[in-house]
């Protein structure tokens, strides 16, 4: 039982830590982009 709760313990502080090197390289998308049609991306 205690290698049960120490591997999700493990799980999920990398699951933090790769969330929050995630959101530093690349932040999250404003929405402006999402309103352009086809023709306004080129």
């Amino acid at each position: 039982m205690f290698w049960t709760y120490y591997s999700a313990q493990i799980f999920l502080f990398r699951a933090e830590l790769t969330k929050a090197i995630a959101d530093e390289r690349a932040p999250a998308i404003t929405g402006l982009e999402t309103n352009l049609t086809e023709p306004e991306r080129i």
